[in-house]
């Protein structure tokens, strides 16, 4: 079983930067549609990816396309888990704390 962090972005590199900052490593990667960033969102995003995925389509005015596009990225499989995060959110200290705590035992399971 994997965890993956996923959500589709586009020119939010400071939001993505909050966002996994102190999260990403309790994943064993992230898988993010990004829709054609000019900002250095791609980058981040593919220096954190760890076994995931950073997929670039261009935006195509079709929310559904670019936010199912994690799911044909080919990379979960059945009893993966998946967190669908919004590039404008991020996980507070506490949250953090707990839920690295729960990823980090859901992992040695």
């Amino acid at each position: 079983m994997k965890i993956w962090l996923c959500g589709i972005t586009q020119n939010e590199k400071q939001n993505i930067d909050d966002m996994t900052k102190d999260i990403y490593q309790y994943f064993d990667g992230l898988i993010f549609v990004d829709g054609g960033s000019t900002d250095g969102t791609l980058e981040l995003l593919n220096e954190r990816k760890g076994q995931g995925k950073i997929i670039n389509r261009e935006w195509s005015n079709d929310h559904d396309l670019q936010m199912n596009g994690f799911l044909r990225s080919n990379i979960m499989k059945n009893g993966d888990w998946f967190i669908i995060r919004d590039s404008s959110v991020c996980y507070r200290d506490w949250e953090t704390d707990r839920k690295s705590t729960r990823l980090n035992s859901s992992h040695s399971a």
